[in-house]
């Protein structure tokens, strides 16, 4: 469509910037020739889900500015310190808002803080932000919370009616993901740690830990510790070798939810690995053991996850 006023207003936190953003750039550019984006700073963003987890102002100014070049979109980008702007300001150049579904309620405030200062309200243009594979709205806070991509991507999908591996994916999987370490190297609030030999260990040296993985074996056999003895078991899942069942997935989308700790496999364990970076939140670390090299230490990161996810939803025999 035609531009229909010269210069509008937008705002956002502009985390991680995914395609519910993208097309919601494109639409405002379509509204006006000349764009005021607001990228708030990170203060007003608090209340949002896992908000220690939202990138720097500079790296989200960054990206919002890389789209905008690429797709000779003309703006400019203002440090955004409440949620109004300067929509508010008598003397405003904005000659229209644009919002998502999401933030239409921020607009009509704006409008009502205009009219008890005696100023003409702002024509409002709604954006309907786009769906992920579940039919949700793509949003930044779900990306940090590690269940989709920033194209929409259900991460846990994958593995919704049970997952049998392919040997190329097998392969994949037996081989190094992360680094070997000798004790642990990352701070995070959720660590989890997959294995007997592993958590044993964590026990031993007094590691902390929220979530253990554990199914009594070692390399396929008979595993007997008496410190893991000792611990209560909150929930026992079933997963056969070389599979990733629908129940292990669910469980572990779940577990900090349900206050479990320590969940016992009845068959496998070797795949919870594969299971926890597709569920996990961003930041989270997961420990087991590599055979004959020691402790791997893993930082689930976006990269992590869509690699772990293209394997997964490969074909390859």
């Amino acid at each position: 469509m035609r531009t229909k006023f010269t210069i509008a207003g937008l705002g956002g936190t502009f985390d991680r910037l995914h395609d519910g953003h993208k097309g919601f750039l494109k639409y405002a550019a379509q509204v006006a020739d000349y764009l005021i984006i607001g990228v708030a700073l990170e203060e007003l963003s608090r209340h949002k889900d896992y908000p220690e987890l939202i990138q720097e102002w500079h790296v989200r100014v960054k990206e919002v500015k890389r789209f905008c070049q690429d797709n000779h979109i003309a703006f400019e980008i203002i440090e955004l310190t409440n949620p109004y702007g300067p929509t508010i300001e008598p003397d405003t150049r904005i000659e229209a808002i644009v919002v998502t579904e999401e933030t239409e309620k921020g607009a009509d405030k704006i409008n009502e803080i205009r009219e008890g200062m005696s100023l003409k309200p702002l024509p409002v243009y709604v954006y309907s932000m786009q769906k992920d594979e579940r039919g949700q709205t793509i949003s930044s806070s779900n990306i940090r919370a590690g269940v989709i991509s920033r194209t929409g991507v259900y991460y846990a999908g994958i593995a919704g009616d049970g997952l049998t591996l392919t040997k190329a994916q097998r392969d994949f999987f037996s081989r190094l993901q992360g680094k070997l370490v000798k004790a642990p190297t990352v701070r995070s609030d959720r660590v989890c740690v997959v294995g007997d030999t592993t958590l044993e260990k964590f026990l031993s040296f007094k590691w902390d830990y929220d979530l253990a993985v554990f199914d009594k074996k070692s390399l396929r056999a008979e595993y007997v510790s008496p410190l893991i003895e000792r611990l209560q078991v909150d929930r026992t899942v079933a997963n056969t070798a070389g599979e990733i069942s629908t129940e292990l997935v669910k469980v572990l989308q779940n577990w900090n939810r349900d206050g479990y700790r320590h969940l016992l496999v009845e068959g496998e364990e070797d795949l919870a690995t594969v299971a926890l970076v597709l569920t996990l939140p961003l930041e989270s670390v997961v420990y087991f053991g590599q055979p004959n090299q020691g402790l791997v230490e893993l930082v689930v990161t976006e990269k992590v996850k869509n690699q772990f996810y293209a394997v997964l939803a490969s074909q390859e025999k």
